[in-house]
């Protein structure tokens, strides 16, 4: 009976396009009126985990709400550039990251132009598009763990990820 596998198909596709379950109640929310100072180490943790996270030798950093270069980031991106002229192959992907102290849309937006503004200093240095990607991730999962200024400025970022050379 050609029909049953038909129906079956059908089940596993619908079963594959179901939504995940909510995510489960945080334990440690529940208890920050038992334990305060419980729960703000635990904050800390995570937002040294956070800032742990970030390669800072591979990121050119931004203030906040902005898109423009200073002398660190210009450094870097001269670093960046020589070894790129000097590997044709090698190709990187710079990927654009804003901090959570806005909306999505504009996060995205900031990042974007982040991302613009590395890449047409690496050009202005002599790196061939060919060996340049974009990816706009915005807002880190991670981010939300931030709450303190060095947290959010390393968050204000694009990074420059290599890939392997074909």
């Amino acid at each position: 009976m050609p029909f049953r596998p038909l129906v079956l198909a059908l089940i596993a596709l619908l079963a594959g396009c179901a939504s995940a379950p909510p995510p489960a109640a945080n334990p440690a929310a529940a208890t920050a009126t038992d334990a305060p100072g419980r729960n703000s180490a635990a904050a800390e943790r995570s937002e040294k985990q956070a800032m742990a996270a970030i390669d800072t030798g591979s990121s050119v950093f931004f203030s906040r709400n902005s898109a423009s270069l200073d002398d660190a980031g210009r450094t870097v991106l001269r670093q960046h550039a020589e070894r790129l002229k000097a590997n044709p192959k090698q190709q990187v992907t710079l990927a654009g990251f804003s901090d959570s102290t806005g909306s999505r849309t504009f996060s995205l937006a900031l990042a974007d132009k982040r991302i613009t503004s590395v890449h047409n200093h690496l050009r202005e240095l002599g790196v061939p598009t060919r060996q340049m990607r974009r990816a706009v991730a915005g807002v880190e999962e991670n981010s939300a763990n931030c709450q303190s200024e060095e947290c959010l400025r390393l968050q204000r970022r694009v990074e420059i990820r290599y890939m392997n050379p074909r």
